[in-house]
C-alpha cells in the first residue's frame, strides 16, 4: 500500500510540475528529427526574415515576440551567434485564422431531447497559431519543429506582447532534454 501511495504521489508531483511549465489556454506539439545530437546544439541564430501571415498582429507586437523567443531560446540553454557560426538557425511562423462557429439554440422541445436549430449568425473566433523550427547550419537538415495554438481572448487583443511572450514560453517548452 505504501508503495503504490509513494508511485501516486510521484506522479502527481511530476503532472503538477508539467502543468507548471505549460502556458495556460495554448495546445502544442513538438518533434525533435534528430535527438542523438541535441547535445552538441550549442548556439542559434535566425535563418532569415519571419514568414509572418498575421492579421491581428502588427510589427511591433511581431518584434516583442522575436525578443520573447530569443530570450526562450537562451533559456534553454542556447547562446546567440552569428548565422555564419550557430549551430542552429530558428525560423518562425505566426499564423492567424478566424473561423465561424455555428452554435445551437434551443427550440420547440419533444420527449427529453428537444429540438435545436443554429443561430442565425454564428460567433467567431480567431485561432493564432505559432510554429518554431530549428536547422542543423551544417546539413540544412530541420532538426526540431514545435507549434502551438491558441483561441484568442479579449485580453490577448488588449496585451498582444503578453501574448507573445507566452507563446514563446510555451512553444520553447518543448524543447528536447540533452540526454
Amino acid at each position: 500500500m505504501g508503495r503504490r501511495l509513494r508511485a501516486l504521489g510521484l506522479a502527481l508531483g511530476v503532472l503538477a510540475l508539467l502543468a507548471g511549465c505549460a502556458a495556460p489556454g495554448f495546445r502544442g506539439e513538438s518533434e525533435c528529427l534528430a535527438p542523438s545530437r541535441v547535445g552538441e546544439w550549442k548556439t542559434v541564430a535566425w535563418q532569415g526574415p519571419p514568414a509572418t501571415q498575421s492579421q491581428i498582429l502588427d510589427e511591433r507586437t511581431e518584434s516583442v515576440l522575436e525578443a520573447a523567443l530569443i530570450e526562450a531560446v537562451q533559456q534553454v540553454g542556447l547562446q546567440l551567434a552569428s548565422p555564419s557560426a550557430a549551430d542552429v538557425l530558428m525560423a518562425y511562423r505566426l499564423q492567424t485564422a478566424q473561423y465561424a462557429d455555428p452554435r445551437l439554440v434551443s427550440g420547440e422541445g419533444w420527449g427529453c431531447w428537444g429540438r435545436k436549430a443554429p443561430e442565425e449568425t454564428p460567433r467567431t473566433y480567431t485561432e493564432a497559431t505559432l510554429l518554431v523550427e530549428m536547422t542543423e547550419r551544417a546539413t540544412g537538415e530541420v532538426v526540431w519543429r514545435a507549434r502551438v495554438q491558441r483561441t484568442l481572448t479579449e485580453a490577448d487583443r488588449i496585451d498582444p506582447a503578453g501574448l507573445a511572450q507566452q507563446a514563446a514560453q510555451a512553444v520553447l517548452a518543448q524543447w528536447p532534454v540533452v540526454p
